[in-house]
């Protein structure tokens, strides 16, 4: 079961955003003077602008079944990014700055060592960003301005796919579930009184589909193999089971809507 440890993950966020001149940097116009684990109850309402980040109520953005344990291997939740300020044209060149800092890396590795290390998400996305007005904290008077950024994550993976010792082709998430299919074809077989007895095989396909987030680098690696008809040792990993075939790549597309994840589809023929 994947383990999601809420307090490292804010604080590693906070890490990033501060780690940038773009999003931190004390008395500058136009960046925040603060980033605060949680809410800080209106304490700083003289320090604007400032953010600070929190968990939404549900700790948890995946809904498992009863009975799945063996699968809880991957699970998705929220954070969010409150900024506060008192300027909405300050606001909205904060919110722009925050998003191309929260962006650079999905993974959020630990920018405190070089080159990065420990990334805490297989990958994240912005997936909401609002802003209201409120009347003045702490009895002050005037209106501030309040944005929030919702970042999404993926902790864990349910499965991933290493192909042959292609660098580029180790441990890649797969999204949705994996697909494998063994189908043996048949014919009847009678007696003489022409009475149906059995089956006999005639012939049998195995075929394995998945489905990958689009990278360059993942799909001319895997259309290099589709073009030189290559056979190929693959692997599936689903938590501490690991199961490895051997076939050749056979089919492969991509593609995506405007608003949607770019993916690689491809079909593995196992012999």
């Amino acid at each position: 079961m994947v383990i999601i440890n809420h307090a490292k993950n804010i604080q590693r966020i906070i890490d990033v955003l501060k780690s940038n001149k773009l999003t931190f940097e004390k008395n500058i116009p136009g960046k925040t003077r603060q980033i605060n684990f949680g809410d800080p109850h209106d304490k700083l309402a003289e320090a604007t602008p400032y953010s600070y980040v929190t968990v939404p109520e549900s700790l948890l953005d995946t809904n498992w079944q009863y009975g799945t344990s063996a699968n809880q291997n991957q699970a998705s939740v929220k954070y969010e990014i409150v900024i506060v300020s008192r300027s909405q044209k300050e606001l909205l060149q904060i919110i722009q700055n925050y998003q191309t800092v929260l962006s650079a890396d999905p993974t959020f590795a630990d920018v405190t060592n070089t080159p990065p290390v420990d990334p805490i998400f297989e990958k994240s996305v912005i997936s909401d960003v609002t802003r209201e007005s409120r009347n003045g904290l702490s009895g002050r008077g005037g209106l501030i301005e309040i944005g929030v950024i919702t970042l999404t994550a993926q902790i864990g993976s349910n499965a991933v796919l290493s192909i042959g010792d292609i660098v580029q082709l180790q441990d890649i998430p797969i999204l949705d579930k994996p697909d494998e299919t063994h189908i043996k074809n048949t014919q009847n077989i009678y007696n003489t009184a022409r009475v149906r007895k059995g089956v006999a095989t005639v012939n049998e396909s195995h075929t394995f589909f998945a489905k990958v987030e689009y990278s360059r680098t993942i799909w001319e690696e895997l259309h290099n193999l589709l073009q030189s008809h290559s056979t190929v040792s693959f692997s599936v990993t689903r938590g501490d089971d690991t199961q490895t075939r051997k076939g050749v790549i056979t089919n492969m597309n991509n593609g995506a809507g405007y608003d949607e994840v770019e993916t690689i589809l491809f079909q593995i023929e196992i012999f």
